[in-house]
Parts: C-alpha cells; structure tokens; sequence
C-alpha cells in the first residue's frame, strides 16, 4: 500500500491522558491546510419555541468529515482487532474518506501502541462505540470512540492526526454521544456503562471534567438492551432505551425516555410488554428483542425515535418537537412477514435520507439471514420513508447475491461478492451521504467475510430511490488486506460510523 506511516504523539487536552497511535495516512489525502484558532463559547442551545409560533428548523446535516476536505468520512471499528505486541490492548480503527464518487482515501489507521496505558484500565477494544463532533470548538469535526473502559477523540490538523484519551474506570455498555447537558457550552461525552455486578449507569465528561456518573434505576440495575443518545428538548441530550429491571419482581421489557442526564437521570415509559396483551396510553409493545434509533425522519430538524421489534413484526416511529417525542407514533408498520424471520438475529439500525426526498430510509440489518443455503450469510432490508409512514410495498432487501422485493427473486446483483456461511453480512449499517450530493449511502458491514478479515460494501443513493439507486446501482466494496488491515481475525466492518 503506497502510503506514509508517521508516528504522532497526541496532545493531551484537560483532565485527559497523552496517547501514542499510529495513523497511516496516504500522501494524497485532503486534510485541511490553515489552522484555525479555537473559536469562543458557542451559544447554548436555547430558549423554547412560543407553541406553534415558528417553523421547524431544516433538516441538521449530520457532519462526519473529519479531515476538513468536505466530504462526510466513515469510520470502521474492529474492536477485537489482535495487537501480537501487546495482546491486552485490542482494538483498531479505520477511517475512509468521502469524495464525489464515493469513499476516495484513505485509510488512516489508529490503534493503542505499547506505552497507551501503564495500569487499568488498558488501552483495549477500540472502536466499541463510533460517533463525530466538534469536541474541541475548533469548527472542526472530530471523531470519537470508545474502547472497553474509557473514550478518545481523534482530531485531524494540518500536522496530522492526535488523539486524547479520557479513562472511565466502568465498563463501555452502549450509545456512544456528543451533546450538551447543561447550560455550559462546552460538549459533553456520554454513554450507557456498565459498573460491578453488571449494574448501569449513565455517565461521561462534562464541561471538560473528570468522569461523572448516576445509576439507572432502582439499585443501578436498569439493564438497557438496546440505547440511543440524541438531541432532544431545548438542544440537551437526552436518551431512550430499552431493558428491564434485573432484579425487580416486574422483570418486563420496556422502553424509556430519559431526560436530565446528568442531575437524573428521569425516566418515562414509552412502551412495556404489558401492551402487547392490554392496550396502555401512551405505551406501545415492546419486546426484549426491541431496538431503538434516533435520526431525522421527516427533515424538521428534531432527531426522532424508531423503535423495530422482529418478534412482532412491528416498526413504530414517534416525531420529535422542540418538547419531546409525541405521545404515540405516527409512523407504525406491523405484522411484516419479512421483519418477523428476522426474529433472534442481533439486527442493527440506521436512518438516513437515500434518494433526497426529505424522508428518511431505514435500514435494518439482519447478520443472521441464511442467504442462498448459506447459515448467517446476512442480509439487510431497506424500507423508505413517506410523509404518513413507511413504503412496505418499496422495501428491498438486499444481499451479497442480489437485491430483491420480499417473496421475490433478485433483480439486480450490485454488490459482486457472493454469500458465504458466517460472513454477518448487515452486522453493522450505515445511512451517510459521503458524496455531498444530498442523498445517503447505504454503508453495510460484513465482518465475517475472507474467513473472519471482514468488509464493507457501499450502495450508492439516488434521486430515483431504492429501486433504480441502491437497487441497480453498482456498489463500492472494501476489503480489509489491501487497506492494511491485515491480521485474518480482524473482523473490519464490525462497528460502522453513523
């Protein structure tokens, strides 16, 4: 592989550690080349909106170009990635750039180096949990990620990349965020943990602080499955989840939102199982196989909540406004026949708008999908977004051997590859415009594939949606050997950016 490898020693920020990575970086590729000074104390998000008395704001374009050419950029976590130096620190992170035809450069490689951590917790698992901001107000994006017991931030700058390391001292559960809790503009970095006895708890960095975390539920033992961090009333994160109480008597699923983040956090019930028998108010089924996303579904510019049960066949989608979720979802699809097969297989979520029409897609990835008489080949259904709620009758599902509508036979192969037994295609999805041209791409992990290597597979988005875009359109596919990422166990395509 023609590229320049430099070894970079991170700038240490506040209350952080300085860690030694490696980062490969090809010659050509674009990082930003003027230095710009840390701006000043951004505004709060702020006051609420008089009822009905504005318009929602646009869509928020979700920002991922990390190395400042302007181009959204994908990262592409291996957490369990071998380090034969140092076995105990694991983890390996590969950064793709975006450009007009697709992903155009890169890699830069990042991993722990001997010397990260010199007691607990290691450096180790890297790339648990992905997500982009501006942590350093600098009015450039970083990437975040998190590993077993701690968080980094990556940041790209004219000398190269650094990376600041934050320690936890709990274990990294799910839901990895950038937001604001509070009044201080300062960004916070938070995520679901999981503490001794698997008890849960809700924590991060505040304000450029030393760690800080709350219990979730009665004894800390609130147990999400299935958790998301967003944007919610008067721009403070907020999160919902879905688990249950592990030692309570009512051992039931159910959904909550939360608020007060770092003071709470305060819980409210969504959804239960006891709705699947009895209908409740205000609550919808929900299942221990339930998960949750958040995402801009009809372009208002407030992240909304959608909720996939398989067992039941059931999408529900509830609308966001400056004051929360609406009581009851509006955009609802149930006993899908297709979504249903998909029941036991750890699926995974994302949202993203593939054909511009300002209604977001879902895509739902199914790694346990026995594909062409191959066992956990994996698939990944692609259902689009309408004003009232989703296209049933649009949805594709897609698979190494073609793309199909439910019950019927491929009508296009875009993809080249073919399924093997094991390849969890759909492990990790990913809906993110990295062409610029107002329309998402469908990035779809397969960690499995090459005997464990892994890959990544990138359909593009079009104008003319899913069935002439992602449906016939010829796909991008990355391999983890040419790239660098070379050791047989790597699993790249494991954990995607989204």
């Amino acid at each position: 592989m023609n590229s320049t490898t430099r070894r970079l020693a991170a700038g240490a920020l506040a209350l952080t550690a300085s860690v030694t990575v490696i980062i490969t970086v090809p010659p050509n590729t674009a990082i930003a080349a003027e230095a710009t000074e840390a701006t000043g104390a951004a505004e709060a998000a702020g006051a609420a909106e008089a009822a009905g008395a504005a318009q929602a704001a646009p869509a928020a374009v979700r920002d991922t170009d990390v190395n400042g050419d302007g181009y959204n950029d994908l990262a592409v976590a291996s957490p369990r990635y071998p380090n034969p130096a140092v076995p105990a620190q694991t983890g390996l992170i590969a950064v793709l750039y975006g450009g007009p035809n697709g992903l155009a450069g890169g890699p830069a490689l990042i991993r722990p180096q001997p010397g990260c951590s010199s007691g607990y917790p290691t450096c180790s698992e890297w790339g648990s949990g992905l997500t982009a901001a501006d942590v350093d107000r600098d009015g450039r994006t970083d990437l975040v990620s998190a590993g077993a017991s701690d968080a980094q931030v990556h940041t790209w700058t004219p000398a190269g990349v650094s990376t600041s390391r934050r320690t936890a001292r709990l274990g990294y559960r799910t839901a990895l965020a950038v937001g604001q809790t509070d009044d201080d503009p300062r960004p916070d970095i938070v995520a679901f943990w999981t503490g001794i006895y698997n008890r849960s708890y809700f924590g991060g960095w505040y304000n450029d602080g030393p760690m800080e975390f709350k219990g979730i539920g009665s004894g800390e033992y609130r147990t999400p499955t299935s958790a998301a961090i967003g944007t919610g009333p008067f721009g403070r994160l907020r999160g919902v989840f879905v688990g249950h109480d592990k030692y309570s008597a009512d051992t039931r699923t159910y959904l909550w939102q939360t608020f007060n983040l770092r003071t709470g956090p305060d819980h409210y019930v969504m959804g239960s199982e006891a709705a699947c028998t009895t209908p409740k108010q205000g609550q919808v089924c929900t299942r221990p196989d339930s998960k949750v996303v958040l995402g801009d579904f009809n372009s208002d510019g407030h992240e909304d909540l959608v909720m996939v049960t398989p067992s039941e066949g059931t999408i529900h989608g509830w609308g966001s406004t400056t004051y929360g979720f609406g009581l009851y979802p509006y955009k609802v699809a149930t006993d899908v026949p297709w979504l249903r097969a998909m029941a036991g297989s750890p699926i995974s979520l994302a949202l993203g708008d593939v054909d511009g029409d300002g209604q977001a897609e879902l895509a739902i990835g199914d790694p346990n999908a026995t594909v062409s008489g191959q066992a956990k080949a994996g698939t990944v259904a692609l259902v689009p977004g309408t004003v009232t709620g989703w296209d049933l009758s649009g949805a594709r599902l897609i698979s190494q051997d073609g793309v199909t509508s439910p019950g019927t036979p491929a009508t296009a192969d875009p993809i080249g590859e073919q399924s093997a037994t094991n390849d969890a295609f759909g492990l990790a999805v990913s809906l993110l415009d990295v062409t610029r041209d107002g329309k998402a791409e469908l990035m779809i992990g397969a960690p499995g594939k090459q005997g464990g290597r892994g890959m990544i597979a990138l359909l593009p988005g079009s104008a003319t949606g899913i069935g002439t875009g992602v449906g016939t359109g010829a796909a991008q596919v990355v391999h983890a050997q040419p790239i660098g990422v070379s050791e047989p166990d790597a699993r790249f395509g494991t954990v995607l950016l989204r």
